[in-house]
């Protein structure tokens, strides 16, 4: 597996994207460009998304994730914790099969496997580990 992004909880995704301008970081979009703005609406997680990059496509992205009501399953997260980074995405190529090993290494599934619109709707899990946090893995 090799990282494939930083998620990044913010509350205001404009606001980051030019905050994040100021660091070499700029939108790119991991599937069609929305109509307007530099964030994709993802209706599961009730969040507006939008990757970074620094010149070039360097690998690991920059996620920000901004979630757009209380009933958001990230807005407990952001309450507690405010603009903070929160989790690490892997590239999976085999999906069961790595979901599989973590589970045998004590990682915990808390969200299952779906879609993410905002990565051109390849499907990611999330895992917990009580002695290393969450992580994503999403199947390349």
């Amino acid at each position: 597996m090799r990282l494939h992004h930083i998620g990044y909880l913010v509350r205001d995704i404009d606001r980051s994207v030019r905050a994040f301008a100021a660091l070499g970081y700029g939108p790119v979009f991991l599937c069609a460009p929305p109509p307007s703005g530099a964030s994709v609406y993802d209706e599961s997680r009730q969040s507006d998304i939008c990757f970074l990059s620094a010149a070039g496509g360097v690998i690991p992205l920059i996620e920000l994730i901004a979630p757009r009501s209380e009933s958001s399953p990230i807005w407990g997260l952001l309450r507690t914790y405010k603009n903070t980074p929160y989790h690490l995405c892997f590239e999976s190529e085999a999906l069961d099969r790595d979901v599989e090993t973590l589970r045998q290494a004590g990682w915990t599934v808390f969200q299952s496997p779906a879609p993410a619109p905002a990565i051109g709707g390849n499907t990611v899990v999330f895992l917990v580990h009580r002695f290393a946090g969450i992580v994503e893995l999403v199947e390349m």
